[in-house]
């Protein structure tokens, strides 16, 4: 299925960073139009319901709580730290906006909020830094029951890390799953 629906980028056009991309197979027996243009539509539909911000909507149109967790993580991720001025948009053919990089950290948090979930209330955790990924904005803390607890962390958050590399960090406002 990944090789069958795959998104195929090409080179960058000519005076900019934009990646042209393609959804479908760089093999020849595996393109079938028809599936391929369901898979593009459903992607687009997806881009557009995260562009909406509207958190049922999103939920009608990616049904899985773990897939809408994973590809809202994903877009986060996507994004350039603030402090770096860039963002990452993505367009159609047509040069129109199905998710518009400026406004889509906004966007993204209140599509996290699952219906009858318990709201998360801040906690203090003392742990061990196992290991961390400035790339991904994560990280892990061995708790002292022995149990891994891993997290995502904000912009605000990075700061502190990197000027207290060798202190503990009393405190921290992370996201944990």
């Amino acid at each position: 299925m990944e090789r069958k629906y795959a998104v195929i980028f090409g080179v960058p056009e000519d005076g900019g960073y934009v990646l042209p991309y393609r959804i479908g197979s760089p093999a020849e027996g595996l393109f079938e139009a028809d599936d391929i243009n369901l898979v593009t539509q459903k992607y687009e539909a997806v881009l557009q319901t995260v562009q909406s911000g509207d958190p049922l909507a999103f939920r009608r149109t990616v049904t899985d709580a773990n897939i809408r967790r994973r590809l809202i993580n994903e877009l986060k991720a996507m994004q350039p730290a603030p402090r770096t001025g860039l963002i990452v948009s993505i367009e159609d053919v047509h040069k129109r906006k199905l998710l518009d990089g400026s406004t889509v950290s906004e966007k993204l948090t209140p599509l996290f909020a699952e219906p009858g979930a318990r709201p998360i209330l801040p906690r203090l955790v003392t742990g061990r830094l196992d290991a961390l990924e400035f790339q991904t904005r994560t990280l892990r803390l061995k708790l002292p029951t022995e149990h891994i607890l891993s997290g995502t962390y904000g912009d605000d958050f990075e700061p502190i890390l990197l000027e207290n590399r060798r202190a503990k960090v009393r405190s921290a406002h992370l996201s944990c799953h």
